[in-house]
């Protein structure tokens, strides 16, 4: 991640900066026990775990600032929805990789195959970023987006849906130069009238 101030992220999220505006993050992370130092911690509410519970946990283990839908005692961006300012922080992020250089964002989905053809892609093209595993969804798009650098030419995206909408909403975060479309099969058929 290209390094940003608290600034330039609290005005991307359209959140209250509670913190330094100048503090600079160099990286983003929703596992508070994963966080390096310079990070930003995203403390999502879950249905048996509260993110906000570890925003100390995170700041101990170098967090520099935190994204947060309630206010806590360490330096945070205080926004309505994480889950949604997150989304706002890579489509910001993203346009200004796109000011800075040559930037190619494909875009992978289908029901069968995607990870594969990720990876592959990823193997063969040049300087790319792609996601670790399969975080194709409105969480873990974001995040890969957010691991690209000024240097990255190719993003290489898994894009995940079980509802109609789903792709829509990952495309509004980064938009799409090559889209690759697999199989469409009978995965998620339940979920589409």
């Amino acid at each position: 991640m290209r390094p940003l101030t608290a600034r330039w992220i609290a005005n991307a999220v359209s959140g209250e900066l509670v913190g330094d505006v100048d503090t600079v993050v160099t990286s983003v992370e929703k596992d508070s026990r994963a966080v390096q130092p310079g990070g930003l911690y995203v403390a999502f509410v879950g249905e048996r775990v509260d993110g906000h519970d570890f925003v100390d946990a995170a700041a101990a283990n170098g967090a520099v600032m935190s994204l947060v839908s309630q206010p806590v005692a360490a330096p945070h961006i205080l926004v309505d929805d994480v889950t949604e300012a997150l989304g706002s922080l890579a489509r910001a992020y993203l346009a200004l990789l796109r000011t800075e250089g040559d930037i190619t964002v494909v875009g992978v989905t289908g029901s069968n195959g995607k990870t594969t053809t990720k990876d592959l892609l990823a193997q063969v093209l040049p300087d790319a970023v792609a996601p670790v595993g399969s975080f194709n969804n409105e969480i873990g798009l974001p995040l890969t987006v957010l691991r690209a650098e000024s240097s990255t030419r190719h993003l290489v995206l898994e894009m995940g849906a079980s509802a109609p909408g789903d792709i829509a909403y990952l495309t509004r975060i980064a938009p799409l130069d090559i889209a690759v479309v697999l199989t469409v099969g009978s995965a998620h058929a339940q979920f589409y009238p």
